[in-house]
């Protein structure tokens, strides 16, 4: 995503791969949510969780 500026940005989620007792492997992702800003307030009852950029490498380590 980019800010009004032109920046990117980044939301939190979460992914898995899986085996469905059926034998195929399922892929699934969510984006994770939080209440609205006051922004956001009139259009939602929640919204994307927005990274800080200075959390993005530590949400995305695995180790």
């Amino acid at each position: 995503m980019l800010t009004v500026d032109g920046r990117p940005f980044a939301f939190a989620g979460l992914w898995d791969t899986w085996l469905a007792p059926t034998g195929q492997i399922i892929n699934s992702c969510v984006i994770i949510t939080t209440t609205p800003t006051k922004l956001m307030e009139p259009i939602h009852n929640r919204m994307p969780v927005i990274l800080p950029k200075d959390m993005e490498s530590l949400w995305l380590d695995m180790g």
